[in-house]
């Protein structure tokens, strides 16, 4: 993956299937929930100052919420977030995240935090598998395939776990051909041709153990997902896999573990025509058929 463009503004459609399970203290009964969702991720990047810097904005969609953003001119952000709102608000087992999230990293990625005053706080876990978040970027190196490793400082719960990662990319792969020409040695003159690079990243499972001052946590970390970079402008295309994280809790001093917080989420990113600023989404010359 390369950064190339100094700045640039990304939406992508996704859908998730996600099992999570939440127990608020240790005698109180477990609250779990199996469900889908879908919506738009919003990413705004920008390098300056030495810094590589991104603004994530999720919103949650129904199904019919998007069908009726295509053909509109434009959609208000206060319409996005009221149904973001709704749609989180059916969850027994509510994401904490709270949009938009401002990231900030070196040029290279090699450590990516929360942009914060004179701080570098890790990211949500939660967020560690959307576009532009992870991997850091490879050296130039003129292998078809290359394979690098990395780590990525996280925040749960009170506390923060760092998490060791592999990446590795494929060889070059043609996108948006008519069907039966994928693997043509040379496309027809005339139609136009996106090469995208597969870059596979893997969490091996990990634990890592926060301690408070009266309770201790073990959160336990694995994923993978295939993120595709265009070789056009080196922005995240798209990208599919499932990343899990099961927290166990104990009292200081006290042998009895309990599972605290498990989820565990199967997701795909789509880049999508969608355009946007401070008036809202534009969504006119997108169609929501075939989302992924």
């Amino acid at each position: 993956m390369m950064i190339m463009n100094p700045s640039w503004n990304a939406a992508y459609l996704f859908s998730q299937t996600i099992d999570a399970a939440q127990r608020e203290t240790g005698a109180s009964p477990q609250v779990s929930e199996t469900y889908t969702s879908q919506g738009i991720l919003l990413v705004m990047s920008v390098i300056e100052q030495g810094f590589w810097r991104r603004s994530l904005v999720e919103r949650r969609c129904s199904e019919a919420f998007l069908n009726k953003m295509h053909g509109k001119e434009v959609v208000s952000w206060a319409d996005l977030k009221a149904e973001h709102e709704r749609e989180i608000g059916t969850l027994k087992v509510k994401p904490k995240e709270h949009w938009p999230i401002h990231l900030e990293s070196d040029p290279l990625n090699t450590a990516v935090w929360v942009r914060a005053e004179g701080e570098r706080p890790g990211i949500p876990f939660a967020i560690t598998h959307m576009p532009t978040v992870l991997p850091s970027v490879a050296q130039y190196s003129d292998k078809k395939e290359q394979e690098w490793a990395g780590t990525v400082n996280t925040r749960i719960g009170f506390g923060e776990g760092q998490y060791a990662y592999t990446a590795k990319s494929g060889e070059p792969v043609r996108v948006g051909l008519p069907e039966g020409l994928e693997k043509a040695p040379e496309p027809p003159v005339g139609v136009p041709v996106q090469m995208n690079r597969p870059i596979t990243v893997r969490i091996a499972r990990q634990s890592k153990t926060m301690t408070g001052p009266y309770i201790e946590l073990e959160a336990s970390a694995s994923g993978q997902w295939t993120v595709d970079i265009s070789m056009s402008d080196s922005v995240p295309a798209s990208s599919k896999g499932q990343i899990e994280l099961s927290v166990l809790g104990k009292e200081v001093g006290s042998q009895k573990q309990v599972e605290v917080l498990g989820v565990k989420t199967e997701f795909a990113y789509e880049k999508i025509p969608v355009g946007f600023d401070r008036a809202g989404v534009f969504a006119a010359a997108w169609s929501p058929q075939g989302s992924p």
